[in-house]
């Protein structure tokens, strides 16, 4: 898997992730009536400002994690193929 496919495919997972959260979060802000009065393009803005934010970080530990662990598997698969062809 190329750089590029890696990235892409935690770009997805990760976005994936992070809109659910911030929908989950929006919703139960909005029932418990956040969104009302004056104050409520403040905190509007607030919470897309919380979506960029846990965007950025999120992308940055699946990026990580994503990468360590693909690392691990084709270490694993490398030498049980080695295996294989020196017996």
């Amino acid at each position: 898997m190329t750089y590029q496919e890696k990235n892409v495919f935690v770009g997805l997972v990760s976005g994936v992730i992070v809109f659910a959260l911030y929908a989950y979060f929006v919703r139960q802000m909005y029932q418990g009536g956040v969104f009302e009065g004056p104050g409520a393009g403040a905190q509007i803005g607030k919470s897309i400002l919380w979506l960029i934010f846990g965007g950025i970080v999120v992308h940055v530990i699946a990026q990580i994690v994503f990468s360590i662990a693909h690392a691990v598997i084709t270490r694993r698969s490398e030498e049980h193929t080695s295996e294989l062809q020196s017996h």
